[in-house]
């Protein structure tokens, strides 16, 4: 019989306290790096709080190491000047529908972040969350590329805190079109990372959100 206020055996209990403690590790060491590249000046940090803007961020970084590798191998044998070319285009034109979008969702939140004014003290407290992104840029469009999340982010959020849920054509054009835009940036990464042979994870949330909802 277990002694008062006790359950399962030794074991198990012991078991459990050693997985808590092997996942508090590797949150330490997920932390410690996220804080570790704040130390650079050309940190980004994403704080995204919609599903959607969190799959492009998790998408961010095997896209920018692609087009990395991209402009590095320009000229060789398996990328072209053309290639990289036509990969910056399609990462400006993605950049552009980003924006405007942004815009009709809610113009003041666009511009409220677009000029990425963050306080090293707001990142410090913003890199200590588990659900946040400390991304450093090893692209121009890298680097634009997270501005332009931020501020997605902020649009689609205030969007969703706003906007009148009872038009539901209304909404649902609204949600659609990020959702297009999130296709968009995964079909381009799927592509570059191809191209480069680099290594791209997908999100897990990724396929049930694609697919949810009415198109």
């Amino acid at each position: 019989m277990d002694g008062i206020g006790g359950s399962g055996t030794p074991g198990q209990t012991a078991g459990r306290t050693q997985e808590e403690e092997l996942r508090q590790r590797k949150l330490d060491v997920y932390l410690e790096n996220k804080r570790k590249r704040l130390e650079n000046p050309d940190c980004i940090v994403i704080a995204a709080r919609v599903l959607d803007t969190h799959l492009l961020a998790q998408m961010l970084v095997p896209l920018d190491k692609s087009m990395n590798t991209m402009r590095i191998r320009a000229g060789g044998y398996s990328i072209s000047i053309e290639d990289v070319a036509h990969s910056g285009t399609s990462i400006s034109a993605w950049i552009e529908k980003a924006k405007k979008l942004s815009n009709d969702l809610s113009p003041r939140s666009r511009f409220a972040v677009v000029l990425d004014v963050d306080s090293v003290k707001e990142n410090e407290i913003l890199a200590n969350q588990r659900n946040t992104y400390a991304f450093v840029p090893t692209t121009p469009e890298g680097a634009s590329l997270a501005r332009m999340i931020k501020v997605l982010d902020a649009s689609f959020l205030e969007f969703r805190t706003k906007a009148p849920m009872q038009d539901s054509a209304l909404v649902n054009e609204a949600f659609n079109a990020v959702k297009g835009l999130i296709r968009e940036f995964y079909d381009m990464t799927k592509h570059m990372t191809r191209k480069t042979n680099t290594r791209f994870t997908p999100p897990k949330a990724y396929p049930s959100y694609i697919s949810r909802g009415a198109d």
